[in-house]
C-alpha cells in the first residue's frame, strides 16, 4: 500500500477512540428530530440521473432519438 495513503498507529487509536465515543449533543449542535430531517433534500442527484443523462446524450448523438437511423 501507498505510505501516504495508510494510516499510521496513532491515526488507527484515534479512529477506534472515535468509534467507541458515543455522540453528544449540545444547543449548538442539537439532534435532529424527524420533522426536521424531512426538510432536508438532495444537493447532489443520484447517480441514475447522470448515467441516464449520458445515455440520452449518446442516443441523440448518434442519430437513434430523432429516427435517422431508425428503418
Amino acid at each position: 500500500m501507498i505510505k501516504e495513503l495508510a494510516f499510521s498507529e496513532e491515526e488507527l487509536e484515534s479512529l477506534v477512540k472515535a468509534r467507541s465515543t458515543p455522540i453528544s449533543f449540545d444547543e449548538d449542535c442539537p439532534e435532529t428530530t424527524p420533522e426536521h430531517a424531512l426538510k432536508f433534500r438532495r444537493v447532489n442527484l443520484p447517480l441514475k440521473h447522470y448515467r441516464n443523462q449520458y445515455v440520452h446524450g449518446m442516443l441523440d448523438r448518434f442519430g437513434f432519438l430523432n429516427g435517422a437511423l431508425m428503418g
